[in-house]
């Protein structure tokens, strides 16, 4: 016996192909789309959790602070020689156990600011006569009489991944030094030419702008294809999953981070690997110190020569120290 054959789809003749000359997006099937290759798809997400709060004031309030502080900080430095910056991933690092401590201390009530209404007899009572620009007017102010108001709380919940990834966004828009920076400074040392401060001020601006208006024009073919890899971001993405994967579950309860019966979470072993790195790195390479002595010409070299730790320095793999 025979199986029943499928059925035939027909197309309607007014029906055209679609054409190839626009790129159209079906914005709600981005979510869905997943990355083809295996190292992104461990590293980034797409599963998104609409009722998770994002833009919220204890957001704003950690990342312009981390901003204005490591912005003022690696501009201070970029004209100076040894010049340490702060990098994004850093401040990635320190968002999370700022962002925990607010969580942890700020109140939990919602506050409501109630906002003043119109007098409804400023609104005129439409009738027959009405012209549609005035139906039109009447309809936009008429919810103004209303009475609104404002509810915000300082802490809507714990510091979640949404938040987190805000602070990052707004670290590596704002650590970066500004190439246009150079080019004032240069006119006014070497060239003796003052460009005044609302010129630098909008120069600066302008070319920082039109990099973020290039991005914005090329994300539709840079960024929106789930086939497109940007490998220097797949490491903040694991170190965000990382950092709050303690705070998913599957469904039963049990963390993502941990499976049952299955060795340490990745947040433990993201713990230990971190303080083992900083023993291993940063007490041996204690000469890293001459940045912040660098403001003393005299103190500089002698704390670069007197930065080591003897053997330990040597069996680290670590800079000998200059015969002389």
């Amino acid at each position: 016996m025979s199986s029943p054959s499928p059925p035939l789809t027909t197309c309607s003749p007014s029906s055209s192909p679609p054409s190839l000359s626009r790129m159209e997006f079906d914005f709600d099937a981005i979510d869905d789309e997943d990355s083809p290759f295996p190292e992104v798809r461990a590293s980034v997400s797409n599963i998104d959790d609409p009722d998770m709060p994002a833009l919220t004031i204890r957001m704003w309030f950690v990342g312009l602070l981390l901003c204005m502080v490591s912005s003022a900080l690696n501009v201070f430095f970029n004209f100076r020689s040894p010049a340490p910056s702060v990098v994004p991933l850093a401040l990635l690092l320190i968002s999370y156990p700022f962002g925990k401590f607010l969580a942890f201390t700020l109140p939990i009530t919602t506050y409501r600011i109630p906002i003043p209404n119109l007098p409804s007899s400023v609104i005129p009572i439409p009738n027959a006569n009405t012209s549609r620009i005035g139906l039109f007017f009447v309809n936009l102010f008429r919810p103004l009489t209303y009475p609104r108001a404002i509810e915000f709380s300082l802490n809507p919940g714990p510091w979640n991944i949404k938040e987190h990834v805000l602070v990052f966004i707004m670290a590596n828009v704002a650590v970066g030094s500004p190439y246009a920076l150079n080019a004032v400074v240069v006119s006014e040392i070497y060239y003796d030419l003052d460009l005044g401060y609302w010129f630098a001020l909008v120069l600066v601006l302008a070319t920082q702008l039109t990099g973020f208006g290039l991005a914005g024009m090329c994300r539709r073919f840079l960024v929106w294809p789930a086939s497109m890899v940007w490998p220097q971001n797949l490491v903040a993405c694991t170190l965000l999953n990382t950092l709050h994967a303690e705070d998913e579950d599957d469904g039963v309860g049990m963390s993502l981070s941990r499976r049952a019966g299955k060795g340490m979470s990745r947040y433990r072993f993201f713990m230990i690997v971190m303080v083992g790195s900083f023993f291993f790195f940063f007490l041996p390479g204690r000469s890293f110190f001459v940045h912040l002595s660098g403001l003393r010409t005299k103190a500089s070299c002698r704390v670069l020569v007197r930065g080591s730790l003897g053997v330990l320095f040597h069996l680290l793999g670590r800079a000998r120290k200059h015969p002389s």
